[in-house]
């Protein structure tokens, strides 16, 4: 023990490890040798988004993932638009386009970041579902926040692509929807394809959710 503490005052080095590995010392000294180990334990802080790149309609809310093991510390920055910035799902609800920050720490004490941006979509936005079943409450499909429009074209097809709701008016499917019925009568849950053509007063292509296109759940 004596030459073990006299080596360790006399036998300092820095040594970089990039993998997990045992290090094994030979020293010489009064003759005697001496034989020790080390074992390094090389830790990376592993953690994904749940998505890296969002279009958000304005005025909507979404919720932030992060995951990964071993995590003890979030703290997302920007914190304005998060309901709670030093958890691992705040829900963000951003009045612009905004890339979020996610500094991450371990029960190691390493440390990781990752971003997701968020765009938000200054047009209108449509539900991915309703459920026209006369209870009241999401009977109709509506299309929310258009503003500015010079010309509107609406269209849904059900899963054989045949035409089963069109409208021009835009305060047709803004105010009074869709009911879920073709030529009075009720059409089968299942998925259905929307379709949306048109300018805004700037002449910009309208979009709902981003897209010119997208599918709908209706449910009863």
């Amino acid at each position: 023990s004596d030459i073990r503490g006299q080596l360790a005052k006399e036998a300092v080095f820095n040594y970089s490890a990039d993998t997990s590995e045992q290090i094994i010392v030979e020293a010489y000294y009064g003759g005697c040798t001496v034989v020790d180990s080390i074992t390094i334990v090389s830790n990376e802080l592993i953690a994904t988004l749940g998505d890296t790149e969002v279009n958000l309609p304005k005025g909507s809310s979404i919720p932030l993932e992060v995951m990964g093991k071993g995590i003890v510390q979030y703290q997302w920055s920007p914190e304005e638009g998060l309901d709670n910035p030093t958890i691992s799902r705040p829900i963000a609800s951003p009045r612009n386009s905004v890339v979020y920050t996610v500094a991450l720490r371990d029960t190691l004490g390493c440390e990781a970041f990752r971003t997701v941006q968020i765009n938000v979509v200054d047009q209108g936005w449509i539900p991915n579902l309703f459920t026209p079943n006369s209870d009241g409450n999401n009977d109709r499909l509506r299309i929310y926040g258009l503003e500015n429009v010079a010309d509107f074209e609406f269209f849904i097809f059900n899963r054989s692509g045949n035409l089963v709701y069109q409208s021009k008016n835009i305060s047709d499917i803004s105010d009074s929807g869709w009911d879920g019925t073709h030529q009075g009568r009720p059409m089968p849950i299942g998925i259905y394809r929307w379709q949306v053509k048109g300018k805004l007063d700037d002449g910009s292509n309208l979009m709902l959710n981003g897209k010119n296109s997208g599918v709908i759940n209706l449910l009863r």
